[in-house]
């Protein structure tokens, strides 16, 4: 296609992005980073659709984080926003969509809590102004701020934020869409916040039910979804099936992640807990 059509068309930009795709598939990060990098390049070089370079961008921020790279994930965040907002008008949907993404990765590090809730709270009135109060992007910005107040103590508020996207989604999707399972399971661990809860357990386990349709028993989702079920489960008292959850959620993690522990590690955590109130020490 370079070629054939030059080295800075747009179609060399989704070539090799498709080569990234490729390389991230086969476990390859290094080279889906190299070539990632060369695709935001010739985005950029191109001048001509500013949410390619956008796009490019994002995936490359994907892919980095994938690598344990958060500051550098964090940083192409930054760069595709700057674009985005220099070449969108307000409530634009490539804007809020970036807003929504780096403010999820700024939560997930930990940092920068204040920004983070800031950007998806605009993301959340620009997307409500744009799309109306029923659109899924709508959603998607419901649940990403409803999921950060509850992490930082504000449970109520949180809940009912993903109480609204969880009905938009079962509407937009229809009931047994692994979107909605996802919410399903996101208001579970913000109502497990306030103690144990019978509706956090009937949440996460319909959520396990569709996720085993949608994505399979094999899939890294559903592992996280039984083991927070075996959290909630625990909290009951019933330790020996919560015991059997989480060892089942760390055989399908470890099957999918090999021995990356990082991926694993709260759920060993949930499982050492169980077997401590059991009075296995030495397991523990």
């Amino acid at each position: 296609r370079r070629a054939v059509l030059g080295p800075a068309h747009p179609d060399v930009v989704a070539s090799l992005q498709q080569i990234s795709g490729i390389a991230v598939y086969h476990g390859d990060l290094d080279g889906a980073e190299a070539v990632q990098r060369e695709a935001v390049a010739v985005a950029r070089q191109s001048g001509g659709d500013d949410s390619a370079t956008v796009a490019a961008l994002e995936r490359l921020s994907a892919i980095l984080w994938r690598r344990g790279d958060d500051a550098g994930a964090e940083r192409a965040l930054r760069e595709a926003l700057a674009v985005a907002i220099q070449a969108f008008p307000a409530r634009h949907a490539v804007r809020s969509g970036v807003m929504l993404r780096l403010a999820d990765v700024l939560d997930e590090r930990r940092e920068g809590w204040v920004e983070a809730e800031s950007l998806a709270q605009a993301a959340l009135r620009d997307n409500r102004a744009e799309f109306g109060d029923s659109h899924a992007q709508t959603a998607a910005a419901m649940k990403l701020v409803g999921s950060m107040l509850g992490e930082h103590g504000r449970t109520a508020d949180g809940a009912a934020l993903l109480r609204q996207a969880l009905a938009i989604e079962q509407q937009v999707w229809g009931p047994s869409h692994d979107t909605p399972a996802t919410t399903m399971a996101e208001l579970a661990q913000v109502l497990m916040r306030d103690g144990y809860s019978s509706e956090a357990e009937q949440l996460l386990t319909r959520s396990i039910a569709i996720t085993e349709i949608t994505l399979g028993t094999k899939h890294s989702a559903y592992a996280g979804t039984l083991g927070h079920l075996a959290d909630v489960i625990a909290m009951r008292g019933a330790l020996d099936s919560a015991e059997t959850l989480y060892r089942r959620a760390i055989e399908i993690r470890m099957a999918a992640h090999g021995s990356d522990q990082t991926i694993t590690a709260l759920t060993w955590v949930g499982l050492a807990g169980v077997l401590t109130r059991q009075r296995r020490f030495t397991e523990a």
